[in-house]
């Protein structure tokens, strides 16, 4: 159990995960929209990092993933649009 536990290889797709329920949580609950739509932009960047990190030699659908994750940002954002990576 602990093997998986120290397995970080699919730590960018937790993060995107992780991402996409922040972005879910923005579109129902208009209060909390701001900082949600944050909270998802840290972990996109996170997830991001940690892919390019694993210097990948051909791209695949996580990275597919982060990108339409930051367009889902982008059209939900009110604010700071051109911020959104």
């Amino acid at each position: 159990m602990n093997q998986h536990q120290n397995d970080t290889s699919q730590n960018d797709f937790l993060h995107l995960q992780i991402a996409m329920v922040f972005i879910s949580k923005a579109y129902h609950k208009q209060s909390t929209r701001d900082e949600s739509l944050g909270n998802a932009a840290t972990h996109l960047e996170q997830a991001l990092n940690l892919y390019a990190a694993k210097k990948p030699e051909d791209e695949d659908m996580t990275l597919f993933g982060i990108g339409g994750a930051y367009e889902i940002l982008g059209d939900l954002s009110q604010n700071d649009k051109c911020l959104l990576r």
